[in-house]
């Protein structure tokens, strides 16, 4: 019987950061800069643009973003401020409903509402890397930042393991 400590880890889905700022900025460069598929999105063409001379995949068009997203069974990573996610869920439900969905945002049950009430089917499992500075924008991202850093990620009795497995290894991936 194999131990289930030593056994290979699922491997890491494609992951979509819907914001690139110092966190989903940070995130985004870590995953790639590992080796993983990740893409991003950011409403600010400055930060596109930065993002996409530094070498990574962004994009200020939320729909195509989704769409490749739901396209490559993308994790979809909400990586902006609370109060701006709303349109960002409604977005996912309608153009990526089947996308697993986490977070990095600070407070949880303000996502996990925002998050039932406009996507109700959602796959959502909450996360929060406890990390940061207090340095904002996509010039601020770190590929470190996360190392060593605690990364809770939260469940209730409806996720699936796999789910929550998944959003686990991608915070493992990232060093925390």
């Amino acid at each position: 019987m194999s131990d289930p400590n030593t056994a290979a880890p699922e491997p890491l889905p494609p992951v979509c950061v819907l914001g690139l700022g110092l966190i989903g900025g940070s995130l985004l460069r870590v995953l790639h800069d590992a080796g993983h598929q990740a893409f991003g999105y950011n409403r600010s063409t400055q930060t596109v643009d930065d993002a996409v001379r530094d070498g990574y995949q962004a994009s200020s068009d939320l729909d195509a973003t989704l769409r490749r997203a739901a396209e490559s069974d993308a994790m979809i990573v909400l990586a902006t401020p609370v109060t701006t996610i709303e349109p960002l869920v409604s977005a996912i439900a309608d153009l990526a409903p089947d996308a697993l969905l986490t977070d990095v945002i600070s407070v949880k049950q303000e996502v996990a509402e925002i998050v039932a009430r406009l996507h109700p089917n959602a796959r959502y499992v909450g996360g929060h890397p406890m990390a940061g500075t207090s340095r904002s924008g996509w010039s601020a991202t770190d590929p470190n930042l996360f190392v060593d850093a605690m990364w809770m990620v939260t469940t209730d009795d409806a996720t699936p393991a796999r789910d929550w497995l998944a959003v686990a290894t991608m915070a493992l991936a990232t060093g925390a």
